[in-house]
């Protein structure tokens, strides 16, 4: 296409905030943490540690959602525990004789999200209004994006995202309100390895 458009580059998904306003549920000051992204590796058939800026950090899309493992820097459980010097990591631990479960300091992010007529939409940043796959057509050739369309209400007011654009749950904390409902969208349930 040789038409030229300058829009704001929307993504499908808000992507995911760390800092204290979005770990402040939690109770976890960020400055206190290790936070490190991670993804899933088909290949070694574990998860690895990334960097927020990898695109193949996460795809909703394929039920991977952003995964971040969180270590308090004065804890008695460290990153060193799970995490080898080639960034690969193993699903348990020992320490003093007590094996633990990676997913306990396991977080994943809940984009801003709604449902209307039984369709599930991503909403743009902290506000209320859908994105939406869009195109634009010149001759038979097709541009698509993401474009801010109309509003889409909260699901219910315990799951409303106010003037937050998404929020970060344990991945254990199945019975979360934000994480149960997106659970049951079509971008769930997380895939889990």
């Amino acid at each position: 296409m040789e038409t030229l458009i300058e829009r704001e580059k929307i993504e499908e998904v808000n992507e995911p905030i760390i800092n204290n306003d979005y770990f402040k549920f939690l109770n976890i000051d960020v400055d206190d943490y290790d936070i490190i992204p991670i993804k899933y590796s088909k290949d070694l058939n574990s998860y690895i540690v990334t960097t927020f800026g990898d695109s193949e950090w996460y795809n909703y899309s394929c039920k991977e959602w952003a995964k971040v493992l969180l270590f308090a820097k004065e804890g008695y459980v460290s990153k060193d525990y799970f995490i080898d010097i080639n960034g690969n990591i193993s699903k348990y631990a020992t320490y003093s004789d007590t094996v633990l479960n990676l997913y306990n300091y396991m977080y994943t992010w809940i984009p801003n999200f709604s449902k209307k007529d039984n369709e599930t939409y991503f909403r743009y940043a902290a506000g209320k209004n859908a994105i939406k796959l869009d195109y634009l057509q010149e001759g038979d050739k097709y541009l698509y994006y993401y474009s801010v369309s109309e509003e889409i209400e909260n699901i219910y007011p315990t799951c409303s995202f106010d003037g937050v654009c998404g929020v970060w749950r344990n991945v254990l904390d199945t019975e979360d309100e934000y994480y149960k409902n997106f659970s049951e969208t079509k971008y769930g349930p997380l895939n889990l390895h």
